[in-house]
């Protein structure tokens, strides 16, 4: 544990597709988080694609991995 950030973990909940209503966490290595909390709790949802999402551990429940983080 430091005091350096080095990303942020966003938990989402999927929207379509085989795996609609699933919640899972995705890891982003960025320091630099894509909205406050203040900003997010302000909103109904917030939409969201990731860039090269991939799998960083299969089972229940499975978690990812992401280059970055973009809005819709």
């Amino acid at each position: 544990s430091t005091d350096v950030i080095i990303g942020y973990n966003y938990s989402v909940t999927v929207l379509d597709g085989n795996f609609r209503k699933k919640s899972t966490q995705v890891k982003i290595l960025d320091p630099k988080p894509l909205m406050t909390n203040q900003d997010i709790m302000k909103k109904d949802s917030v939409k969201v694609q990731f860039i090269n999402l991939e799998c960083s551990m299969q089972g229940n429940p499975m978690y990812y991995r992401a280059e970055r983080v973009d809005f819709i």
